[in-house]
């Protein structure tokens, strides 16, 4: 139906109309944890139009969690957007695209159509559906042939390659490696990967067509380097391993127990995030067996600590198989727990 629509907008703007400048807009990550992948937009001459405004309330964290996020198409000047990557320190490129003036003119009344008020509101998907791969689809019309036959082989790279670690995203990079399932870690092919705004420009570019013009970095970010862009970007995980890990080295039971139920908790809400929500990346998680519920029930039944061992072991293996190596440090606190309760007698 989006492509029947998108030719019937091509065939309807395939009239002679004035020259007008088309660019790729491609702005980095952010600090904010929404913004952490960068965003996509496309100029017509002034104006920018980007699939990427929300509203941030209650209703859009229920949204998220059942995947029912509504996103708009926003429209705003070249120079708001410049000034704003400027302020909030993230990377700002151009691609001029010379496009013929009946291509120019599809795109502009694709655009405008969506612009109206009973058209703004989309279905949104991080992966599938997003301020990059909207923009995607729209520049089918200027090259449908070629641009489907360069995006279409299987890579090497995955989800998983392309989110992690989030710059500065100390928290979410935590939660990302607890909440990837299987999925996360499975090679993708470029047209997938073309949902991060600058695999998006890094493919274009290497498309080799004559009407892309060449990356213009009109703002260059300044980032934290060295080891405090390494506390930025994994504090969380440091922070959680080293407060366990002082805790388990005391010979108290109780921070064992505690341990088990804290980590129990976090697998019901994993468990919670495969069976009853529809992100695929959450399904048949494997960090189940880390962090395993059956915790809870090893300080009554000792025997159960066998069975919750052999599920480390299995995690290990499975967490090596697929690369998903981001919580291996977490075996440590892991191994300190097991360890303390087969002491019970210390206090």
């Amino acid at each position: 139906m989006k492509r029947l629509l998108l030719l019937l907008i091509c065939v309807l703007g395939a009239v002679p109309a004035a020259a007008q400048q088309v660019r790729l807009i491609t702005i980095g990550p952010g600090d904010a944890f929404w913004s952490a992948y960068g965003h996509t937009a496309i100029a017509i001459d002034d104006e920018v139009y980007g699939f990427g405004y929300f509203s941030f309330d209650l209703e859009t964290i229920k949204a998220f969690i059942n995947n029912q996020m509504m996103y708009e198409l926003g429209l705003s000047s070249s120079n708001h957007e410049h000034h704003l990557a400027r302020s909030q320190n993230r990377d700002f490129s151009v691609i001029t695209l010379d496009l013929e003036p009946a291509q120019v003119a599809a795109i502009s009344h694709y655009l405008q159509w969506h612009y109206r008020p009973e058209n703004q509101t989309y279905r949104y998907d991080y992966f599938l559906q997003n301020c990059a791969t909207k923009i995607r689809d729209l520049l089918i019309l200027a090259w449908p042939n070629r641009w489907e036959q360069d995006s279409q082989q299987t890579t090497e790279s995955s989800y998983f390659d392309l989110t992690f670690p989030a710059r500065h995203q100390g928290l979410m990079n935590l939660g990302l490696a607890m909440g990837y399932g299987p999925a996360a870690y499975a090679p993708r092919t470029d047209w997938e990967l073309m949902a991060f705004p600058v695999h998006l420009e890094r493919h274009l570019l290497q498309m080799g067509l004559p009407q892309v013009g060449e990356r213009d970095l009109l703002f260059d970010a300044h980032h934290a380097q060295g080891l405090r862009y390494y506390w930025l970007t994994h504090w969380a995980l440091l922070s959680w391993l080293l407060l366990w890990t002082l805790l388990l080295s005391r010979p108290w039971v109780a921070a064992a127990k505690a341990w088990f139920w804290v980590h129990g908790l976090i697998g019901v809400v994993l468990l919670a995030g495969w069976w009853l929500t529809p992100h695929q990346v959450m399904a048949w998680n494997a960090n189940i067996l880390l962090f395993t519920p059956l915790g809870w029930f090893t300080a009554w039944w000792p025997r159960l600590k066998l069975a919750v061992g052999l599920g480390w072991l299995l995690w290990l293996l499975i967490s090596v198989w697929l690369g998903a190596w981001y919580l291996l440090p977490l075996l440590l606190p892991a191994g300190l727990a097991w360890r303390r309760l087969s002491v019970p007698h210390q206090t």
